[in-house]
Order: C-alpha cells, then sequence, then structure tokens
C-alpha cells in the first residue's frame, strides 16, 4: 500500500507512478524489481531511469544524451526528450528561462 504524505511534493505524481507500478500495461518495459526504486526516486521528488537504475531532478540532463533532458514518460519513469532550451537555460514546462 502507498502512503503519501499531505505536504509531500510529488503527491499527484506518487499517485500516477502507483497506478503505473501496481497496475502496469502489458508492453510495459518498467520491471517489478523496478518498483521499490521507482518510488523511493519519488518520495524524494526524482524521476527513476531504468538504464543506468539512478534517480534523476525532472527536466535535467540526467542520464540523456546531449541536447536532451528527462521528463516523466507514459510509464512513470524517466524518459528522454529533446531539450528546446541552451545550455545556459531551463525549460519551465511553457518556455526557456535564463537560469542565472
Amino acid at each position: 500500500m502507498l502512503t503519501m504524505a499531505r505536504n509531500s511534493p510529488v503527491g499527484p505524481v506518487s499517485v500516477v507512478l502507483f497506478l503505473t507500478v501496481f497496475c502496469p500495461s502489458p508492453s510495459s518495459q518498467v520491471t517489478p524489481e523496478d518498483t521499490l526504486s521507482i518510488l523511493a526516486c519519488a518520495e524524494r521528488g526524482l524521476l527513476f531511469s531504468p538504464p543506468d537504475q539512478g534517480c534523476h531532478l525532472p527536466v535535467s540532463r540526467g542520464p540523456c544524451g546531449e541536447g536532451e533532458m528527462v521528463v516523466l514518460g507514459s510509464e512513470g519513469v524517466g524518459e528522454c526528450v529533446g531539450n528546446p532550451c541552451a545550455e545556459d537555460q531551463l525549460w519551465t514546462g511553457e518556455g526557456c528561462v535564463e537560469m542565472y
């Protein structure tokens, strides 16, 4: 059973992860062994990445290649996508902003 604190910074994400981890689709690449890692990362506001088995900040480069960033994928784990921002900018979900 997954318990969420009311002040959890990742409450809605935890619900998505719970449904994804415990009700995976037949084509899911997330293994049952990944479950605890996914939840441990989410508890800290991070995304689990199956390829490197690590936790990463959303919209950071994480385990991704140059010009990519890690975001919450459809399977509830980190997924690499193209980063539309310059190296000294951060994606806000709506556009790029200067980091400094």
